[in-house]
């Protein structure tokens, strides 16, 4: 883990596309929610600090992150503090063609990987032509919208070990307010809560808090022996048939889209 330790990092939490059983729950995000520039910059200062320049690659996500106002002087910020990681953007391509030249400039000047997902609702290989001929680098997930997961998470009775069929705690580690996540199930289970009037806590063992951690190597000797509460309570990926696996579509805000009961 030590040589590719990397996180994702939302810019803001909610979105322009409302997924049915969204595993960062922006879905169910009513008003539109970015971080400010001085939040998500302290936020990056203390993981720097705290990791010097072990974070191989950062992944800026949400929600939407091109829906943030400062989109542009977000990304020259957060480059200066991580000049060699590798940055990616993770976008649902519906606003790229959309975006002010600046915004290119600085995703090709401050080598920004931009990452696409299809969901299938527009035609995006106008864009992504137009994109590589400017020089900037593009990932395109074609095929993303193929395979979709709800019900990630499970308020029936019992614990179950999930931890070892864990597709999020080596790929997805979420970086949030100064704590790490195994997974942005537990990051962002707020938004759950609130939406769905539950009250799934969180304690010590479902995150790291970065302002107790000495030294990189202790980051890591303690991500790997993470045993988060949440993953043996709430989370639903046991066996081959969980979570549900069905079709990309819009949500209608039914609890069934993103927890089994």
């Amino acid at each position: 883990m030590n040589n590719n330790f990397g996180l994702e990092y939302h810019l803001v939490d909610s979105c322009n596309l409302r997924c049915a059983g969204c595993s960062h729950y922006s879905s169910l995000i009513d008003k539109k929610i970015c971080l400010s520039i001085d939040t998500i910059i302290s936020d990056l200062r203390l993981l720097k600090d705290k990791v010097g320049d072990n974070l191989k690659w950062l992944r800026l996500l949400g929600g939407e992150p091109l829906i943030h106002p400062q989109i542009s002087d977000c990304l020259k910020q957060i480059r200066g503090l991580f000049p060699s990681t590798k940055i990616s953007l993770v976008t649902n391509g519906l606003l790229l063609g959309k975006m002010k030249q600046d915004f290119y400039d600085v995703c090709l000047n401050s080598r920004i990987e931009i990452k696409i997902t299809n969901y299938g609702i527009i035609d995006l290989s106008g864009i992504i032509d137009k994109l590589r001929k400017m020089g900037l680098i593009v990932v395109y997930y074609g095929k993303q919208n193929k395979k979709w997961h709800y019900q990630h998470i499970r308020l029936t009775e019992g614990k179950i070990d999930c931890l070892k069929n864990c597709i999020y705690k080596k790929s997805c580690n979420n970086y949030r307010d100064g704590k790490i996540y195994l997974c942005p199930h537990i990051a962002y289970i707020e938004y759950f809560n609130k939406r769905f009037g539950k009250n799934i806590k969180l304690n010590e063992t479902d995150y790291i808090s970065l302002k107790e951690i000495d030294s990189f190597d202790g980051l890591i000797e303690k991500l790997e022996n993470m045993k988060p509460e949440f993953c043996f309570q709430y989370c639903n990926y046991y066996d081959e048939d969980h979570p549900k696996v069905g079709k990309w579509k819009r949500t209608e805000n039914d609890i069934k889209e993103f927890c089994l009961l």
